[in-house]
């Protein structure tokens, strides 16, 4: 059986809109890792869009951003990778807008460039011994992960074995998912699981 995508929910939150100002402003955007290339690249059409403001980035992992954002660190929008980590906002009373689902993603299995252990499809991830990188257990695409696994060990061709087994193969765990990607390719380990754009990033 081949991976299965799985859909990623990417919501955006205003959470305090810069204030009209006569000088420059500076919009704050917590987004989360996998967002990266895609905001980066929007962002100079953007700043043209509305001259003097200016776009300032901080990507990570979205439940570390949800923790800096409700311990006081400064943001007007919050791009998270699931809807779990903005729910701790909206719970600590802190959205100042509706939550809007702006994008789609997928997971993809990941190996290096010659593939030396021939992975192929999920069921390969079991095999003993191999090598494979995750993100962290809060990360939204190790979620994800573990939802899809969990469903293709309810399936008799995988067996109920096959999560443990899948997950007693991990190496290392990454706090986001951009990381899981440059460790594959150095060969730390076999394979890997991230977000659709970050598997297309992987030399």
């Amino acid at each position: 059986m081949r991976l299965r995508c799985a859909h990623l929910l990417l919501l955006l939150l205003m959470i305090a809109p810069p204030a009209r100002a006569e000088g420059p402003a500076t919009l704050t955007v917590f987004a989360a890792a996998s967002l990266t290339d895609a905001f980066e690249a929007v962002a100079p059409a953007f700043e043209e869009t509305y001259p003097g403001v200016d776009v300032v980035f901080s990507f990570g992992g979205s439940s570390t951003l949800a923790a800096q954002i409700l311990e006081g660190a400064p943001a007007d929008v919050f791009a998270s990778a699931n809807f779990e980590q903005m729910q701790r906002l909206a719970d600590a009373g802190m959205l100042a807008g509706q939550v809007e689902i702006f994008a789609h993603n997928r997971l993809v299995l990941i190996a290096p460039h010659d593939n030396p252990a021939g992975i192929e499809t999920v069921d390969d991830l079991a095999r003993d011994n191999l090598k494979l990188v995750l993100a962290a257990p809060a990360v939204p695409v190790r979620v994800y992960t573990e939802q899809m696994l969990e469903a293709a060990a309810a399936q008799p061709e995988f067996g109920d074995d096959f999560y443990a087994r899948v997950l007693a193969n991990v190496v290392s765990e990454e706090e986001n998912v951009r990381r899981v990607g440059p460790k594959v390719a150095l060969g730390e380990g076999k394979a890997g699981i991230v977000n659709g754009p970050d598997g297309t990033a992987i030399p």
